[in-house]
């Protein structure tokens, strides 16, 4: 099964609501989403990139976007807030990454041969990228990869 990502616009205070109800259930989870997230963009490839795409941002070039890795939507989802907005927007301009660095980072990561995934690399930085422009002081963004 393929996985796909996800960005989802939160108000900060309704957070710990998702998760207490992620707690409870996919279907307490699905009517707090329904009533309170709004999904604002779906990643055009395969959302196991970011994994390997978080870990090289911050190995390589000190964007921690992995302080908190939660399994409230998806396998694995993370926050992005406006602290990670303001810090690091400007440094995640997709024509910084050179396609033969990200490639790389995939491969080894993943410890497979991927040739072609530098490519989309490059879009999960601009994938990134979109979903800290939609923060905000009240608003909170999570990457989710399902």
């Amino acid at each position: 099964m393929s996985t796909f990502a996800v960005l989802y616009l939160i108000d900060e205070p309704n957070l710990s609501g998702l998760k207490n109800a992620s707690a409870a259930g996919p279907t307490a989870t699905d009517a707090y989403m329904a009533e309170h997230i709004r999904e604002i963009a779906t990643f055009d490839g395969s959302g196991s990139i970011f994994g390997s795409l978080l870990a090289h941002l911050e190995k390589k070039h000190d964007i921690h976007l992995q302080r908190e890795v939660l399994n409230i939507i998806g396998l694995a989802d993370w926050v992005l807030t406006v602290e990670d907005r303001n810090a690091y927007l400007d440094r995640l301009d997709p024509d910084l990454f050179g396609l033969d660095e990200l490639r790389a980072a995939f491969e080894e990561f993943y410890r497979t041969s991927a040739p072609d995934v530098g490519q989309f690399m490059q879009k999960g930085v601009a994938f990134l990228r979109e979903g800290l422009r939609n923060t905000s002081p009240t608003n909170l963004v999570l990457l989710s990869v399902h």
